[in-house]
């Protein structure tokens, strides 16, 4: 190994040290990485976790209170609701963090080209931008739903079709800045191909804003997902989802009379969709090349 492959890895090995000790004294960063992986693991390893099926009906222990045996109670078909939770998980997040994947690399790609050529490739992909954006996101996707139908792989591709913009915005604002950088002359004068250019020495500066964008899609699309089938329109209610675990909630005597149906579901959606926010605003703050 030569002296300068020393170097860069010594570097690298440096730049990684500082990165996780500023991961580490970020507390809520910390915490909601700790609970996105907790959660995630307890989704994955559901059928190790729980020894009920969430589909399993039992008419004789219909909506009972939490217990011993059944932790999180009982629904109105006797299945029970914490692994409904569990399994729940696995559909919910799914969604969300594929959709946003998808998402963000239409996102990233259209904007690093719109923002780094400029010009008419600019002023077209903006334009198809704004017509995106032109309608009311809810009604787009009600659109979207209602021609494509339900189902887990309908409702992710809905998501990435309605779900681009925001990173493409914040990608091509970026680039724009980027481009007049000293680094990237000079990458063009060696004649460095355009898609290195982009993709090797421009795209890494923008990871910061791309990472909050991505976090803040899969945190949204959770919640979009959760309200699409309380209506009853997104993920059939036959697949266990957390929201098709509180649509039980739509009658008012489920709210006051058996507050563990929409309760232990309405947690666990409120406590990924905050760590993976905190997770978020301290990956910006940890790999922002200007801090």
């Amino acid at each position: 190994m030569t002296t300068s492959a020393i170097e860069v890895k010594a570097k690298k090995t440096s730049l990684l040290k500082i990165r996780m000790k500023k991961m580490r004294s970020n507390k809520l960063a910390t915490i909601g990485l700790l609970v996105c992986i907790g959660m995630t693991l307890l989704s994955v390893f559901a059928p190790f976790i729980t020894s009920y099926d969430p589909a399993q009906m039992n008419l004789s222990n219909i909506t009972q209170a939490p217990s011993a045996e059944h932790i999180f109670g009982t629904d109105k078909l006797g299945r029970d609701v914490f692994a409904q939770v569990l399994y729940g998980g696995r559909v919910s997040i799914y969604v969300g963090v594929l959709s946003a994947l998808g998402g963000t690399i239409i996102g990233v790609l259209a904007g690093a080209i719109a923002g780094y050529f400029g010009g008419k490739i600019d002023s077209i992909l903006l334009r198809f931008s704004e017509i995106f954006m032109t309608f009311p996101q809810l009604i787009l996707v009600l659109v979207l739903v209602s021609l494509l139908g339900q189902g887990v792989n309908n409702l992710i591709i809905v998501f990435v079709i309605t779900g681009w913009m925001t990173t493409f915005r914040l990608v091509r604002n970026e680039f724009l800045t980027v481009r007049e950088e000293t680094y990237v002359s000079v990458c063009r004068s060696f004649g460095i191909p355009t898609s290195s250019i982009i993709f090797k020495h421009m795209l890494p500066n923008t990871m910061s804003p791309i990472i909050v964008a991505f976090t803040v899609n899969v945190a949204g699309f959770i919640l979009a997902e959760a309200g699409l089938s309380f209506l009853g329109l997104g993920v059939p209610v036959t697949t266990p989802t957390w929201g098709n675990i509180m649509n039980a909630a739509q009658s008012i005597d489920v709210v006051t009379n058996y507050w563990w149906l929409w309760l232990a579901p309405g947690i666990a959606i409120s406590l990924f969709v905050l760590a993976i926010n905190f997770l978020g605003d301290g990956l910006r703050d940890i790999l922002d090349p200007k801090q």
